[in-house]
């Protein structure tokens, strides 16, 4: 499991790739990595990334919904997507 220094590089290095990037698509490859209460990803599309941050272990994409394309999502507001590296700590 990757420890924080290695999870802040995965961040800093992930961050001039993907940020300012619009979400086109996202699939998920197991269903059981999703907690319970997260939005489906496909309701994610249209949303930029506005940054990439970490909290702890996590890594967070925020995201900036204005041009999502669900009208739900455009009026949410502190909308993040976060990550776990998971054992092998590779996106």
């Amino acid at each position: 499991m990757p420890e924080l220094p290695e999870v802040e590089t995965v961040v800093r290095t992930l961050r001039p790739h993907v940020q300012g990037r619009v979400i086109a698509d996202a699939q998920v490859l197991r269903a059981t990595s999703l907690h319970p209460l997260s939005l489906p990803l496909q309701r994610l599309r249209g949303c930029r990334i506005a940054d990439v941050t970490r909290r702890g272990k996590l890594v967070l994409l925020l995201l900036d919904p204005a041009k999502a394309e669900d009208a739900d999502v455009r009026a949410m507001k502190g909308l993040r997507l976060a990550v776990h590296l998971r054992m092998t700590g590779r996106l």
